[in-house]
């Protein structure tokens, strides 16, 4: 004969609630002490979007983060725009500012952070400086920032592409058009000109761009799109699994009480 206890006859079985599930595993139960516990193990995980005092990121509709890349402070990000696996954006010293349809590779670091108030311009030899250095990062449209990089307080203009592991320093232009390749470090105040590619540490003039390599990036660019597309429809959308966290947990309390 069967024990009792264990029989799904039993009705003390069966007047048990049943566990909850959801993406970030066991959530909780009709008890509410239970319900708490478990709700909080599935907020000890990591933060994509982190506010910093009033400064709230701002991320446009159709914009890809990946789970596990940080978003801090005053950053937007423009529509159709990706960042990928393992990246930090850093807008808690001064704005942020990436346009539409970016891209910014695995284990990339964007930020807005300068330990210098005044640089050296050397571009044409001059010896010039530029003072009051803005503690921020403007990145324009259609802008390629390969995985590994560092982008500290400069400006990118639109159609740029940053190979991997790159470092962009304070005050530093790379204009409409330039490429920088892969390993290269861009001084402080050095400027990239428009539809060149430069490479090295210093980065250094290689030659201009033609336009079949205009072609290439259409190329490219129509493929990230895609690309972004793809891995927007694998990933809920930014904060959507903590608003699912947050109603379950009222529900078990309203049952609960």
């Amino acid at each position: 004969m069967n024990n009792p206890g264990n029989s799904f006859l039993d009705p003390k079985e069966a007047e048990k609630p049943e566990d909850r599930y959801s993406e970030a595993g066991k959530l909780m139960n009709m008890d509410v002490k239970t319900s708490i516990v478990e709700l909080s193990k599935a907020f000890h995980r990591h933060r994509v979007s982190i506010p910093i005092g009033t400064a709230i990121p701002d991320i446009a509709q159709g914009t890809f983060v990946a789970p596990d890349a940080t978003i801090v402070g005053d950053v937007t990000l423009g529509d159709n725009s990706a960042v990928y696996y393992g990246s930090v954006i850093r807008g808690d010293e001064g704005p942020v500012l990436i346009g539409f349809r970016c891209q910014v590779g695995e284990n990339s670091v964007i930020t807005s952070d300068s330990d210098m108030t005044d640089i050296s311009i050397d571009t044409d030899e001059s010896g010039g400086r530029l003072e009051d250095l803005e503690k921020s990062v403007t990145i324009g449209h259609y802008v390629t920032i390969e995985p590994g990089c560092y982008l500290r307080s400069c400006t990118i203009q639109d159609r740029v592409v940053i190979g991997a592991n790159s470092v962009i320093c304070e005050g530093a232009l790379v204009e409409a058009g330039a490429q920088v390749g892969p390993g290269s470090i861009v001084p402080p105040g050095r400027r990239i000109p428009a539809n060149e590619v430069w490479q090295g540490r210093p980065a250094q003039y290689v030659r201009t761009l033609t336009g079949s390599d205009s072609e290439d990036l259409d190329k490219k660019l129509k493929t990230f799109v895609k690309d972004t597309e793809l891995h927007i429809d694998c990933n809920y959308p930014i904060g959507e699994e903590h608003n699912m966290l947050h109603r379950d947990a009222m529900e078990a309390m309203q049952k609960g009480n």
